[in-house]
């Protein structure tokens, strides 16, 4: 019965520090919102529970096998969010964020909350400043070339 508290407590945990990061994905239209960032907390948490647990009872086995095999399972999901268009990679940050989801589970399910913390509080502020920065750059560019324009059109008729 102590296993099934304490995994509903750190599933708990999981769910609301996925969820912090996943909101600006949902807002913003991107693919892998908030169910999918949850669903591969929980899913790493379970994982990085179970590889604990399965070396406490057995006395053997290498825990971190489980571990690296989800690093390296999410590489492969986060893959499906890449994509071209107009000669523009886009989805690497959806990916990233769905990266840092499993390391925020993985690191819960470890008894590291603290770092599962940071993590959702680093991620959701970077990919807030970063569309704050792209705002504020795009801006500008538009109104160098703007600007940029109207020289050429004064050039042209002096």
């Amino acid at each position: 019965m102590k296993l099934f508290y304490e995994s509903l407590i750190k599933m708990s945990i999981t769910i609301l520090l996925t969820f912090i990061p996943s909101i600006e994905r949902e807002f913003r239209s991107h693919p892998g919102g908030i169910t999918t960032h949850m669903l591969l907390g929980i899913g790493s948490c379970m994982f990085t529970i179970l590889s604990i647990k399965i070396q406490q009872q057995n006395n053997e086995g290498d825990i971190t096998r489980i571990a690296a095999q989800i690093v390296s399972g999410m590489g492969f999901l986060g893959s499906a969010t890449v994509y071209k268009s107009d000669n523009f990679v886009k989805g690497i940050n959806t990916a990233a964020s769905l990266w840092v989801a499993t390391a925020i589970g993985m690191a819960v399910g470890g008894d590291m909350w603290e770092l599962g913390l940071l993590g959702s509080l680093f991620t959701t502020l970077i990919l807030l400043f970063n569309n704050c920065y792209k705002k504020c750059l795009y801006n500008y560019k538009r109104k160098d070339s703007e600007d940029s324009q109207d020289d050429i059109f004064i050039a042209d008729i002096n």
